[in-house]
């Protein structure tokens, strides 16, 4: 039986499997050349490369969805969720943080390095949140060290007294003074002022004090010269000045006070140390007792004047600022130990203002 005729046909004997001729009529040999190839049909026959080719043809087209779901389950729906949280994020909800349950190792590492530097961004958030607020409550404890209503109440009454007794070149005096002290007190205390600023204004002061209460007061000044242009704090000598003519001065005494300005030199640079000491009996014990405490950054009704140069201190120079109080028996003696900064630092000096 044959398939078909010509080249390629195809045979089939009753029986027997199929055959493939191929046949051609040589014209040198008067003859047809023939060549017999059993036909390979059929699965049975077919080379066991192709059959193998198309198990694992049929083998990978069956493994596709397999790998979708297990890709999706891996890669895509954790990248769906990690998208989700970067705009909740971006929305406002800070508190959102990536899934660290993955199971692919690199995307482990990832939400976790993601969630340890938002940690990172909220601590700094709260940090600086607390920061304003300490910087607020010290500005407000300013205010209330600027509204002192005793030394303005004595103040009108020495010119009262004054007045009876005409003395009105004192009045007069007195009131310039005043107006000094006053203008001194309202200054910036975010800003930072030359040592000779803050010393001229200290001596003003004691002037004042010498026209209310008519006692005597003496105070020793000895001042580095390579820190009298130095930026200090404004009111970060006069505090103390004003706290030995309040707790230091005895009736029928002479009040002495030595101020000390110093130049000191460290390996963490150039610092400036003042020191304030009195002849009076020593402060009280609850207002020693205040001063030695850890410095908190908390509403108090007594004590205003030193804790808010603590709390100023902390706030403008951090670990780099010191205090010291210490109780003598003869006395009180504070220190505060600043770091040497002159004007073009960088300061927060207020230019162009004559104090």
């Amino acid at each position: 039986f044959c398939l078909s005729r010509g080249l390629g046909d195809v045979y089939k004997r009753q029986g027997s499997p199929l055959y493939l001729v191929v046949k051609t009529w040589s014209e040198k040999s008067g003859m047809y050349v023939v060549f017999l190839e059993e036909y390979p049909g059929g699965l049975q026959n077919m080379g066991w490369i192709l059959f193998m080719t198309l198990v694992f043809s049929v083998i990978v087209m069956a493994l596709i969805p397999v790998l979708f779901t297990r890709v999706k389950s891996l890669y895509i729906r954790p990248l769906e969720e990690m998208t989700g949280v970067l705009q909740a994020i971006r929305d406002g909800d800070l508190s959102r943080r990536f899934p660290v349950g993955q199971r692919v190792k690199e995307l482990k590492q990832v939400c976790v390095s993601f969630n340890q530097m938002m940690d990172e961004m909220k601590g700094l958030k709260i940090q600086a949140y607390e920061t304003e607020l300490q910087r607020r409550y010290a500005e407000l404890q300013y205010l209330q060290l600027q509204i002192s209503p005793h030394f303005f109440l004595n103040f009108l009454k020495s010119l009262y007294a004054m007045a009876q007794r005409k003395r009105f070149d004192r009045i007069q005096q007195a009131i310039l003074l005043f107006s000094d002290y006053v203008r001194y007190m309202f200054y910036d205390n975010t800003k930072t002022v030359p040592l000779d600023t803050e010393l001229h204004h200290v001596e003003n002061y004691l002037d004042l004090q010498r026209y209310m209460t008519a006692g005597d007061i003496c105070c020793s000044m000895q001042v580095d010269d390579e820190v009298r242009h130095a930026l200090v704090p404004v009111l970060c000598v006069q505090t103390f000045i004003e706290n030995s003519c309040k707790y230091a001065m005895v009736p029928g005494k002479e009040l002495v006070i030595e101020l000390r300005v110093m130049w000191l030199q460290s390996e963490e640079g150039d610092q400036v140390a003042i020191s304030v000491s009195d002849n009076g009996p020593g402060l009280p014990s609850d207002v020693y007792e205040e001063c030695m405490k850890d410095l908190v950054f908390e509403k108090k009704e007594n004590h205003v004047g030193i804790r808010n140069i603590r709390q100023r201190l902390h706030l403008l120079y951090g670990d780099k600022a010191g205090f010291i109080c210490i109780n003598h028996e003869t006395g009180c003696q504070f220190e505060i130990i600043l770091p040497l900064q002159k004007p073009g630092d960088g300061t927060k000096e207020k230019e162009g203002e004559t104090l």
